[in-house]
């Protein structure tokens, strides 16, 4: 199961982190729940994810290489560019938060928390729904391949 928080443009990369830190406290909440109810069970396909998305930034980022398509640029540059912007925006990202700690705004925050914060891009999210596509045919296969070894007579 996945969240997929849209208009994350809107927040600021602060909110995104509390957001963060809210989610994997109602996750830990939600797991620990699921253990005191059936301790001998185990809640793979029960769990949940999150990630921040924007379909207007993405609109914007579509737009822009279709206008430098169309002046001429080859596709592998426009993608090399924006790979380029992505990077220097979560650079910026990381610069900003750290400047936050060290003002003692907020306290020291694992990376991969901040990692959790950014923005997904549209092919970063489908890439993510394509692994967790690819992890439900998993699971599936293993039940129904668990359960035809029961079943035989």
């Amino acid at each position: 199961n996945v969240v997929v928080l849209n208009k994350a443009d809107l927040l600021t990369p602060l909110q995104r982190l509390y957001w963060v830190e809210y989610f994997l406290n109602e996750k830990r909440k939600y797991q620990k729940k699921l253990q005191s109810d059936n301790p001998s069970s185990v809640h793979d396909n029960n769990d949940f994810d999150f990630i921040f998305f924007s379909a207007a930034k993405e609109k914007q980022k579509l737009e822009r290489m279709k206008r430098a398509i169309d002046r001429g640029a080859s596709e592998e540059q426009v993608l090399q560019l924006e790979e380029q912007k992505l990077l220097q925006e979560r650079e910026e990202e990381i610069e900003f938060i750290n400047e936050q700690i060290k003002n003692n705004v907020i306290q020291p925050i694992d990376q991969d928390l901040i990692n959790k914060s950014f923005i997904y891009t549209g092919t970063e999210l489908l890439d993510y729904l394509e692994t967790q596509s690819a992890k439900i045919v998993d699971i599936k296969t293993k039940f129904y391949s668990d359960s035809k070894i029961f079943n035989t007579h």
